[in-house]
């Protein structure tokens, strides 16, 4: 890992991450964290750049969409408390997971377009594993 990704992990562990956290609690009205993998994303440069868009955006837009009207919310709110995201490097292995109190993405956002799932998408996944 260099520099440059050094600095891009702070920023999104001091910065991003507590901002998007937020968001969810007032735009939502949930409590979720994330925790992220961080060493998956020690030497992707591209994955670290792209992170906060294609995937914390996504997962932000999805979730709307899930918690859209009360049943929605009602089941997100007391199935998931913890959003996982690790960083691969196979695009055909990106999911989103169901375990216990958390929902695990595994996303490739450095590899391109293929490598995440739009926010509609995402809602289906989520739906389906709830």
């Amino acid at each position: 890992m260099g520099l440059q990704e050094k600095r891009l992990i702070q920023q999104h562990q001091q910065q991003t991450i507590p901002q998007r956290e937020a968001q969810i609690r007032q735009d939502i009205g949930i409590e979720l964290t994330y925790a992220l993998d961080w060493d998956s994303f020690a030497n992707d440069k591209a994955a670290l750049e792209t992170l906060d868009y294609f995937v914390l955006n996504n997962l932000y837009k999805a979730l709307l969409l899930v918690c859209s009207d009360a049943l929605g919310k009602e089941t997100l709110g007391s199935t998931i408390k913890q959003i996982v995201i690790q960083n691969i490097d196979d695009i055909y292995k990106k999911a989103v997971v169901l375990s216990a109190d958390q929902l695990v993405y595994r996303v490739a956002p450095g590899l391109g377009a293929s490598g995440y799932f739009d926010e509609t998408q995402l809602r289906d996944l989520i739906e389906a594993a709830l």
